[in-house]
């Protein structure tokens, strides 16, 4: 049976040999020591995945492992999306920069929770980083800035409807709403990131 796995009996277990049989051609292999096996395995069950989601309230990182435990997590929240007065109405706009913070804050919180609980044998291997976040915001850097005068622009976020005007005009030029469906498979309307960079890239 291809796959199947095969110990030659007799020997101890650190000289043990299996033979793979992988379709026509068997592969033998000497098998780890004992004292290697548990270390390998000591270390599988150690790594863990680094899961960070950036929200609109807020932004929540999350200790997982292998076997999809949460071990810990955390939420660091940051300032709600500006909609004033001074704003056009329809205006969902929020700093990236608290962000970055906040990440900062949540991963921070998590490693520091985690390294409570455990001892450093047992300290729990980070070997993947999962990022996720909000939508289709729009955030426009410049491809030569200043750090010292640089101020970021706010982000536009999903829930900004402002662009009613540009997503009308796209969807125009484009041949109407029926053949943008039918070339990018959803309506192109106000929300979306087409429309919301020309709205942007007008204000800035």
């Amino acid at each position: 049976m291809q796959g199947a796995v095969t110990f030659i009996a007799g020997a101890p277990l650190h000289e043990k040999t299996s033979l793979l049989s992988l379709g026509q051609r068997p592969l033998e292999r000497r098998l780890l020591p004992t004292s290697r096996v548990h270390l390998a395995i000591a270390a599988a069950i150690r790594e863990h995945v680094l899961a960070i989601d950036v929200g609109t309230s807020g932004t929540k990182a999350a200790v997982i492992s292998s076997d999809g435990t949460v071990k810990v997590s955390s939420f660091s929240p940051h300032p709600l999306p500006t909609s004033s007065a001074q704003l056009q109405q329809g205006s969902a706009e929020q700093d990236p920069g608290s962000w970055w913070l906040a990440t900062k804050h949540a991963v921070c919180s998590c490693l520091s929770k985690m390294s409570s609980m455990t001892n450093e044998s047992d300290c729990p291997l980070v070997k993947v980083v999962a990022v996720t976040g909000q939508m289709q915001d729009v955030i426009l850097i410049p491809n030569v800035c200043d750090d010292d005068d640089y101020h970021q622009r706010h982000a536009i976020l999903y829930s900004d409807t402002r662009a009613t005007l540009e997503a009308n005009e796209v969807s125009t030029l484009a041949g109407g709403d029926e053949h943008l469906v039918h070339v990018t498979g959803m309506k192109q309307g106000a929300t979306r990131i087409l429309a919301s960079q020309t709205l942007n890239a007008f204000h800035s």
